[in-house]
């Protein structure tokens, strides 16, 4: 099975220069297929005891992969396909961060909320432990005292965060340590890592750092040739030019390795904890982005007769979950798809190997596969490729600071989609929402004051998003 996916990969890579000529699409394509490629090969492996994999799943997995690229390349059909790139256009071209004074109000406000549940939070953990407390995170109870809390926390809290972390990456990549922002975006993601949000929000950071870093090199990286590489040679200009990457990741690896260690019961900070912390969190890992594809099996053979189709409202779950949050208030209610869903994942514990259980992460083509089954497979990922090769050109038109943070949203999605469907939750919708209206700002009028109407926004949106098509 190992030969059968290196040689599928080395064909797909093949296939991706072969059609795809934009620098930026190639290389998210690239992320895209190489990630789920090496994720598939080390699978295959069955370390740390995990269990086979059945063939007809890694079929599957195949499938997902190839009707991905097939949307992908569909992409060029659209009107706003680019042609030629403009040698001249950097990354930084149009993409520089302006400081604006009701952003940096709006996070000192966070910043005031969030210290207010982290004191709770940090109440809760003294009187019933770490683990314990991060139930209270999200249930009604000692963190949180209503739904309304949960829903305004989970949703809008959230997307802020999520939002901070990508311009937070931004600002490292791009060294604009000195902007006030970096300073409150910091001790905002800080404090809500601190609130039962573990290493997730820690390792994005790395991640969006990492494709910020890709696509501001994006040139070099498809200009590189045999000859340059082999007479490479350090310098003390190069080691200074890197060296503040080598210490970001060491700090980012140390810091993940420490909260590892602290779950496992160390107390004292030193080299043996983070060693021991680092070799578990490499373990996790591993079990981490295997494991969907035992789960995604499990879910195949388990759970479709018993939870029904859901007929594109898992897919869309994001959307499915504001409109019911909404139609609360009039006193109309149902039971939206993330509930149900999240509710067999999320609580159902399924062994995938030798003393290994799992739970909630079963790969994004779980969630297709509960729509239409196979044929949620063959549909959803064309669209989701489609929709990312659009936003790819958008950003290649419009160049600014909103398309860009957009991009990397959705390039972060196609790394996390081995382990989940990123774009689930109400706060990725709320996400994708902002920048993309931010995107068109200076159509919307939205950044300089000036008053605008529903009908506007619509029309508007209709009008840059439908003519593509």
């Amino acid at each position: 099975m190992l030969i059968l996916v290196v040689l599928l990969a080395l064909v797909s890579l093949y296939l991706v220069n072969r059609f795809i000529k934009d620098k930026m699409s190639k290389l998210a394509i690239w992320i895209f297929v190489g990630w789920w490629f090496f994720w598939i090969g080390l699978s295959t492996l069955n370390l740390y005891k995990l269990y086979n994999v059945k063939p007809y799943i890694y079929l599957m997995l195949f499938l997902g992969i190839i009707m991905f690229f097939c949307g992908y390349i569909l992409g060029d059909k659209t009107k706003l396909a680019v042609s030629k790139e403009n040698p001249n256009n950097t990354m930084l071209t149009g993409c520089k961060y302006n400081e604006k004074k009701f952003f940096l109000y709006l996070q000192v406000l966070i910043i005031i909320i969030l210290t207010y549940y982290f004191i709770k939070y940090k109440r809760v953990v003294s009187m019933v432990g770490a683990e314990e407390a991060r139930l209270y995170r999200y249930s009604v109870g000692k963190v949180f005292e209503s739904t309304i809390e949960i829903v305004f926390f989970n949703t809008f809290i959230e997307a802020f965060i999520i939002i901070a972390v990508i311009l937070f990456s931004y600002l490292i990549v791009y060294k604009k340590y000195r902007q006030p922002s970096f300073i409150l975006l910091g001790i905002n993601i800080f404090l809500y890592t601190e609130i039962g949000s573990g290493r997730s929000i820690i390792i994005d950071i790395l991640l969006y750092s990492i494709i910020f870093y890709l696509i501001m090199n994006k040139n070099k990286l498809f200009s590189y040739k045999i000859d340059r590489i082999k007479d490479f040679k350090f310098s003390k200009k190069r080691i200074y030019k890197y060296l503040p990457i080598v210490i970001f990741i060491m700090v980012v690896l140390s810091y993940l390795s420490w909260i590892t260690s602290t779950r496992m019961g160390g107390s004292e900070f030193s080299i043996g904890a983070l060693l021991s912390g680092f070799s578990e969190f490499f373990k996790q890992i591993i079990l981490y982005f295997n494991g969907p594809f035992r789960a995604f099996q499990y879910g195949v053979e388990n759970y479709g007769e018993q939870i029904g189709l859901f007929y594109s409202r898992a897919t869309f779950a994001g959307i499915d979950e504001i409109v019911r949050n909404f139609i609360r208030v009039i006193g109309i209610d149902y039971m939206p798809a993330n509930s149900i869903i999240g509710d067999i994942l999320q609580n159902n514990q399924i062994p995938i190997g030798t003393s290994l259980m799992f739970n909630y992460a079963y790969t994004y083509l779980m969630i297709f596969y509960f729509d239409f089954k196979i044929v949620g497979i063959i549909i959803f990922p064309i669209l989701y490729g489609f929709f990312i090769r659009i936003i790819i050109f958008i950003h290649e038109k419009e160049r600014n600071i909103y398309s860009l943070m957009l991009l990397a949203f959705l390039i972060n999605s196609m790394v996390y989609s081995v382990f989940k469907w990123p774009l689930q939750s109400p706060s990725a919708i709320i996400v994708i929402t902002i920048f993309y209206l931010f995107t068109y700002g200076k159509h919307l009028k939205i950044l300089y004051g000036v008053k605008w109407n529903f009908r506007q926004v619509i029309t508007v949106i209709r009008g840059k998003f439908l003519k593509y098509l």
